[in-house]
């Protein structure tokens, strides 16, 4: 009985301490507070790492203690928002188990509204993380964060927020800002630019994009605003459209109704976008463009998916894809740069996969090009294959391009 009694109190202990760290993180007051920046390898990881967000926890009570003692420290409560911020985020996606209000970021951005309203810390934190409470989301907070942080914001930070805020006003000249800076900072590798400038070049005019995964259109959204060409063509991002903000802005770019987004409510992310782009086909009666791998985030009918080279066309009407495939491969795509070494080492660990992706669209059209008849036309991308591969340190190992013939 005793011992069962020692347990007991053992347990009531352990949750005290718990309740604790989910309120104030009073357990670990001793902590000697440090900078703290999002780490958003360590958010997009899906390797647990307990020694880093128990880092986080630790922080976020070590700040605490500084912004009870002086409200007005914006130092403080910036890297208190990104310690519970990041102990409360996983796989890049917000994991807090229970109702986001009663969440500690949630707690910590009410605080710091009523410390330091109307400052820049505010308006960036408010910018990654608007409560419901406070009504409709307010631009301002991302434009002005932009204006006043835009020489001091982190490479990351300054994305987000310019992209943020592209998706609700374009219009707003800190959007223009914030792309002029991510261009002078050179945030996009210059193979990233190349390979979305082909998707561009691989497109008709006024055509409608399609893209999921950011080094898909985040590059090309830039050289839109930055170079102001081929703005004919219509960017849609899939994560944009479940904004009704973004949506209204479309439709009434492309003269259509808006995307019923509220009537997906419970639908997986694949299905809407398939809705979303079967809708806008219907409407506008005209074909959408992709990029290859959005097969993998859309439900589609595959006899209505055609392959142009480097992107995929969805078009309810058949026709010769392969005519304009052979067309884009002669005389639009400017492929040169994959036959040289990748000069300047950076931290874009998709590169060499994007490299990849695209000598897999080369290599695949070659074979069809050959299958078809098209002697000449396979020929020259063979050619061009071979230069590829001869470059120093082309693919680097692994590569399972040797098994192509």
């Amino acid at each position: 009985m005793k011992r069962f009694l020692i347990i007991i109190a053992l347990c009531l202990s352990c949750a005290t301490g718990f309740a604790q760290w989910e309120d104030n993180w009073e357990w670990c007051k001793g902590t000697v507070p440090q900078t703290v920046e999002i780490d958003h390898n360590y958010l997009m990881s899906w390797t647990p790492d307990k020694v880093k967000y128990q880092w986080y926890v630790d922080q976020a009570s070590a700040w605490q203690n500084v912004t009870e003692k002086d409200p007005k420290n914006e130092e403080a409560w910036l890297n208190l928002f990104h310690a519970s911020y990041c102990s409360e985020t996983k796989y890049g996606v917000y994991c807090f188990k229970g109702r986001r209000e009663d969440s500690r970021t949630a707690i910590v951005m009410r605080k710091m509204k009523a410390a330091i309203p109307d400052t820049y810390t505010f308006n960036l934190c408010a910018s990654q993380y608007w409560l419901d409470e406070w009504g409709e989301f307010d631009k301002n907070v991302v434009a002005n964060a932009l204006d006043q942080g835009l020489q001091k914001l982190h490479d990351e930070e300054l994305k987000i927020l310019t992209y943020n805020l592209w998706e609700i006003d374009r219009s707003d000249v800190s959007v223009l800002n914030g792309f002029l800076q991510l261009y002078d900072r050179q945030y996009f590798p210059e193979r990233i630019m190349h390979y979305g400038w082909n998707l561009m070049l691989g497109m008709p005019d006024s055509a409608v994009y399609v893209a999921n995964n950011t080094y898909n259109y985040e590059q090309m959204i830039l050289m839109q605003e930055v170079f102001n060409t081929r703005k004919d063509i219509t960017i849609i991002p899939c994560p944009a459209i479940h904004h009704k903000s973004f949506l209204n802005s479309i439709a009434k770019r492309l003269n259509i109704r808006p995307f019923d987004i509220d009537a997906c409510k419970g639908l997986e992310n694949e299905q809407i976008n398939t809705l979303f782009i079967r809708d806008l086909c219907r409407q506008r009666n005209c074909s959408v463009y992709m990029p290859m791998n959005m097969t993998f985030y859309v439900n589609l009918d595959k006899d209505s998916l055609y392959n142009e080279g480097l992107l995929l066309k969805y078009s309810t009407k058949r026709y010769d894809n392969i005519s304009v495939a052979r067309h884009n491969f002669k005389e639009v795509y400017e492929l040169e740069y994959l036959k040289q070494p990748i000069f300047v080492s950076d931290s874009w660990k998709r590169i060499r996969d994007i490299d990849h992706d695209v000598m897999r669209c080369v290599v695949n059209m070659a074979k069809k090009f050959s299958a078809l008849g098209y002697l000449e036309d396979a020929a020259r991308l063979e050619n061009f294959i071979d230069k590829v591969y001869e470059r120093d340190n082309m693919l680097g190992p692994g590569s399972r391009f040797n098994s192509r013939r």
